[in-house]
């Protein structure tokens, strides 16, 4: 450890500065949440139970812990199932859409952006006028933004996207979809749950990374291969890309089970 004498409490006020200052603000926030109730790690969820054992191991990796011991420390941590993704379904794109489109163009032109390009929320958040280049949209390291997994990649954009983004009052190296004040918005979420209210959908099912599930259950079900689906989406890994073909796979049968006994 860095300082042998140092105490749980100023371990984790220190590691949460450390990420304050080098992270982005919701890394930080997820940290404080798991760090500060330390006692919390003993909840009955195995899922949160595994969430705190990650964020404990990071903590201790920051000062320098053994690794060996860290090693020892993950194999012993709680195990969950991971379970099929929840994609937006047709009906529910539909009434969503049309609700985005009363509350406001420049909602309908972000919601149809994040359902189309499947990108992270912190990548659209990011994302500038200059990204967007003959109708490809780069996904890149910029100044205080690096893509998770530090994966960039080159994404195409639907025609109707692209129409609406050259109808957006920007110029060259501003962002997509600022704030009021230009800067970075941290509103969407909100405004997403509002719109959800207005379009019959329950708030509590609706969140922004939902529309990266369904862009990449879109392509899966299309029959895009799998590698292409995770090159575009920037997965690390192609485990990840097959749980969502995992869950196209199911529907199928299932619907093939429901027509072979139809009456």
């Amino acid at each position: 450890m860095t300082d042998e004498k140092m105490t749980i409490t100023s371990a984790v006020d220190a590691y949460i500065s450390h990420l304050m200052l080098s992270r982005k603000p919701r890394t930080a926030e997820q940290a404080m949440f798991v760090l500060h109730p330390f006692k919390r790690i003993f909840g009955d969820r195995a899922r949160t139970k595994t969430n705190h054992s990650v964020r404990i191991c990071a903590l201790l990796r920051h000062f320098d812990f053994p690794e060996g011991e860290l090693k020892r420390m993950a194999k012993a941590r709680p195990k969950f199932i991971k379970k099929p993704p929840v994609s937006y379904t047709q009906a529910e794109i539909e009434k969503f859409m049309a609700a985005a489109r009363d509350h406001s163009f420049e909602a309908y032109a972000y919601f149809l952006f994040l359902w189309k390009s499947g990108v992270r929320d912190q990548e659209a958040a990011h994302a500038t006028i200059d990204d967007v280049r003959d109708g490809v949209l780069y996904i890149t390291a910029k100044n205080g933004f690096t893509p998770k997994n530090s994966e960039e990649r080159e994404i195409p954009l639907p025609d109707d996207v692209r129409r609406l983004i050259a109808q957006l009052d920007r110029k060259p190296g501003q962002l997509l979809f600022p704030s009021r004040y230009g800067t970075v918005s941290q509103t969407w979420l909100r405004t997403a749950k509002r719109i959800a209210v207005r379009a019959g959908l329950d708030p509590a099912k609706v969140c922004l990374h939902k529309w990266r599930k369904t862009y990449v259950t879109r392509l899966l079900d299309k029959g895009v291969a799998p590698k292409t689906v995770m090159d575009l989406a920037g997965h690390a890994s192609l485990n990840t890309t097959l749980l969502y073909a995992s869950k196209s796979r199911t529907d199928q049968k299932k619907a093939a089970v429901l027509q072979a006994f139809a009456q």
